[in-house]
């Protein structure tokens, strides 16, 4: 057999691999043979890192399928979804629990995390993450809950099945499943680590509360396996649309779970509390119920909800919260000129966030939707200037500002 019919032999049982949930392994076998002249292997080699939650991979592989002008429509699909601000968003706020973790802040990542599960909840890498803080907690059954749960995605991840046999008691462990010898097998020398986190949140935690070190040999993350360096990423251009079909579009989003937008007249909760004494639980208690009816698209209640927080100006990770929720939820009612203040409220006092270049595109779209074009140009202008590409430069309002 040569070296093509064997290279499609070991394609496709990575596509029967990845029919049958076992991403991990599928991933090692279409490691064996790289092949990034085929558009097929491009698009599989993809899927796998997509769902193991490798976006910046999935993508680079992506994106050499499209410039093929021979990728399928699920891919091209996936690359928009992809370059869509809130997605960028999401991963934004993802990188923010793992930093949170990498400081041992496991309550306030497992509540990041919990809220991105809402969102988006087909990726291993967020189980893995969230099984990790549930055990620091103290919480072994809801972490292998969340193990398991990524299992279900991917049976043959070797991180969680270690982390599942690390905290299972020895006499159960007959009846858990094992890695598959073909994911075993790939353990190379060379490895690029994409992501830090995969092992410092990974090993370090789990090490440090159970004070278990010997499975971390034996699960070493198939998404890092890649031995052949991806070219750069590079981002296609973006169809037109009208920014009122993409204010619709973000709508949507925050309408998930209930499609109806309830958007009432309603109390600005920070005018109407003004200034208020600080009480820690109070504000978590009307965040809690402001971020809530957020998602379920009740915006009457997010707006009174998270302005009593707001109100209460302490400047903490509860007030960048909830200022940052305001100013998405007046975005959503139209209210443009408060989501101006808010807005610019938000980039004011809090310089440093993960959300400083997402709050600068929108201030940016709410100027153009109040017809000051030269303001919203100067956001853009200062996004760029941020220097971390993050999908917005593709918007088809960005591009219709900067080339105006």
């Amino acid at each position: 057999m040569n070296n093509i019919e064997s290279g499609q032999e070991q394609l496709e049982l990575a596509l029967a691999k990845m029919k049958g949930h076992e991403i991990s392994a599928a991933l090692a076998m279409l490691n064996e043979h790289i092949d990034a002249k085929d558009v097929r292997w491009l698009e599989a080699a993809g899927e796998c890192c997509y769902r193991l939650g490798d976006f910046k991979q999935a993508v680079s592989w992506w994106e050499q399928a499209r410039e093929s002008r021979m990728a399928s429509g699920p891919v091209l699909k996936c690359l928009a979804e992809i370059r869509k601000p809130s997605f960028q968003f999401w991963m934004k706020r993802l990188d923010e629990a793992i930093d949170l973790m990498e400081r041992k802040n496991f309550p306030a990542a497992l509540e990041r995390l919990q809220e991105l599960k809402l969102e988006q909840d087909c990726f291993v890498s967020l189980y893995e993450l969230l099984g990790l803080c549930y055990l620091a907690n103290g919480d072994r059954n809801r972490a292998r809950q969340a193990w398991n749960k990524g299992l279900e995605i991917d049976k043959s991840h070797q991180n969680l099945l270690g982390y599942i046999s690390a905290t299972t008691p020895a006499a159960a462990q007959s009846s858990l499943p094992r890695v598959p010898p073909a994911v075993k097998a790939k353990a190379e020398e060379k490895k690029y680590y994409s992501r830090s986190w995969q092992i410092l949140a990974g090993a370090a935690c789990l090490m440090a509360v159970l004070g278990v070190a010997a499975w971390h040999q034996n699960s070493i993350p198939a998404a890092s396996q890649m031995v052949m360096q991806p070219p750069p990423l590079m981002m296609a251009e973006a169809d037109i649309m009208p920014a009122e079909v993409l204010t619709e579009i973000e709508t949507k989003i925050v309408q998930q779970t209930n499609p109806e937008v309830k958007a009432d007249s309603y109390e600005y909760g920070e005018e109407a509390m003004g200034g208020a004494n600080y009480d820690r639980s109070q504000a978590r208690h009307y965040y809690e119920r402001g971020y809530k009816a957020y998602r379920e698209g009740d915006l009457k209640n997010a707006s009174s909800n998270l302005g009593m927080v707001v109100a209460m100006g302490k400047q903490d990770y509860l007030h960048r919260e909830a200022q940052y929720y305001l100013a998405r939820t007046a975005f959503l009612l139209k209210d443009y000129s408060r989501a101006e203040r808010l807005y610019s409220g938000y980039l004011a006092l809090f310089p440093n966030s993960n959300y400083y270049d997402d709050s600068l595109f929108y201030l940016g779209w709410v100027y153009y939707e109040l017809g000051k074009i030269d303001k919203a140009r100067e956001c853009f202008i200062r996004l760029d200037e941020q220097g971390e590409p993050g999908g917005y430069q593709t918007t088809p309002l960005y591009i219709k500002i900067m080339k105006a």
